[in-house]
């Protein structure tokens, strides 16, 4: 569970980073955001989950005991594991640092995409089918990361309180 959300946490960081290259630099983002890099950045995230989400494997053990109930180990109890784990990394990692830079990129993002449809919308060209499937595929994106950040507050505002 620590690492589904982790990673559904940077993997949603990272659609809106490429949604911000897409709309801010249209030309390099050809260059810069190619399916080799993508797999790349994914395989960094995953890497980046599980390192950061090994000490909740020590957390847990099963007591034999009572039916394989699980238990707090002597780690998991400890100050380290409740308050500066759980509490402080996991609201600063996964709440705090992506999503201000989720809600700077896609604020950004939206007020690019709304210029550009201004601009754009007194020329009629044959690349016009191509920037609006570019411009649905950004919006949806957009739309995507905001049910991400309003579906996940409820969770976040329960490990904060």
């Amino acid at each position: 569970m620590h690492i589904s959300r982790t990673l559904n946490v940077y993997v949603c960081l990272a659609v809106t980073v490429d949604r911000y290259i897409a709309v801010r630099y249209p030309l390099h983002s050809k260059i810069w955001c190619t399916p080799k890099k993508a797999v790349m950045v994914l395989v960094g995230i995953a890497v980046f989950t599980l390192i950061y989400r090994i000490p909740v494997f020590f957390e847990l053990i099963n007591d034999d005991k009572d039916c394989g109930l699980l238990i707090h180990t002597n780690f998991g109890k400890g100050p380290f594991m409740q308050v500066y784990y759980h509490i402080y990394t996991n609201i600063l990692l996964n709440v705090i640092i992506p999503w201000i830079i989720m809600i700077f990129l896609n604020s950004y993002i939206v007020y690019l995409v709304h210029q550009a449809y201004k601009v754009r919308g007194n020329m009629q060209g044959k690349d016009a089918k191509n920037d609006s499937n570019k411009r649905r595929c950004t919006l949806m994106a957009t739309a995507m990361i905001f049910c991400f950040i309003l579906f996940n507050s409820i969770n976040s505002v329960y490990r904060v309180c």
